[in-house]
């Protein structure tokens, strides 16, 4: 029965781990993309390997709103971040 009602914990605590992580890894690959020297090394193609399926929905999403669409800047790794904030609250609301 103990058993039991420590899964739900434990799954929890690992969704909530590995999106947590996610998040860092995002964090990371952003900052990097600044710095080319990083950006053209082997870390920065995995960093974009392990970013872009994730970032490249909400790019293009971002992508459909006018005022977003015409600034230098790109927002949607921030936009990814706090996407994943809130789905790991939610998951521990859960």
């Amino acid at each position: 029965m103990i058993a039991l009602a420590i899964l739900p914990l434990a799954a929890k605590y690992i969704i909530a781990k590995v999106i947590e992580v996610l998040g860092w890894v995002i964090f990371i690959a952003a900052m990097a993309s600044w710095i080319p020297q990083v950006r053209q090394s082997k870390l920065g193609e995995m960093l974009f390997m392990l970013t872009e399926p994730i970032v490249a929905p909400m790019r293009s999403l971002l992508r459909r709103i006018p005022a977003l669409a015409r600034l230098p800047m790109d927002f949607s790794p921030l936009a990814t971040y706090l996407v994943l904030i809130l789905l790991e609250r939610l998951v521990w609301m859960l």
